[in-house]
């Protein structure tokens, strides 16, 4: 792998009465008593490998550039933020980003981390939406919590897409 590639591995449960395969690029998983699990990914390149209960994804271009902060800071689509301070680092939405664009927040200090937005800006995480605008944020609950984001609207909407821990969002 060159740089800025990811490497992703997914276990998945053996075939059975369900089935394994990918199907116009979307990862369809079978398991025990017909769970079905599907995941949809975005459109990429590289290379999509496969053995008994296991499915290896190399992305080209998947990740983000990460930079260890210290204090509030405003963010800048395609970085990933290390947070580390004693005290709550806020971090602010790009005010500008284009459709897929992602940002990533995982905490290492002890302080945790809050991503505010700008105007008519608004985060989605699973069922909820945040308070639109400058009101609305996400926050970590725990210091090393991680989440990422993708804009799904230009310049305004923002979708949790993965995270780790308990994330809290402003909903009021």
């Amino acid at each position: 792998m060159g740089a800025g590639d990811v490497n992703l591995i997914a276990k998945i449960a053996p075939k059975n009465d369900g089935f394994t395969g990918l199907v116009d690029a979307k990862q369809v998983i079978g398991g025990a008593s017909n769970r079905l699990l599907a995941a949809v990914m975005p459109a990429f390149t590289g290379d999509v490998t496969s053995t008994e209960g296991t499915v290896a994804l190399t992305l080209v271009g998947a990740s983000v550039a990460w930079t260890e902060v210290t204090a509030h800071t405003s963010m800048v689509t395609k970085k990933g933020y290390i947070v580390n301070n004693i005290s709550r680092i806020e971090l602010t939405l790009p005010a500008t980003a284009a459709v897929g664009d992602i940002v990533a927040v995982t905490g290492k200090g002890a302080g945790g981390w809050k991503i505010l937005q700008n105007a008519s800006q608004t985060i989605h995480f699973g069922i909820y939406a945040s308070l639109a605008g400058v009101g609305g944020y996400l926050q970590s609950d725990d210091y090393r919590d991680t989440v990422q984001l993708i804009c799904i609207t230009l310049n305004t909407d923002w979708k949790v897409v993965w995270c780790s821990g308990n994330i809290n969002i402003n909903i009021s």
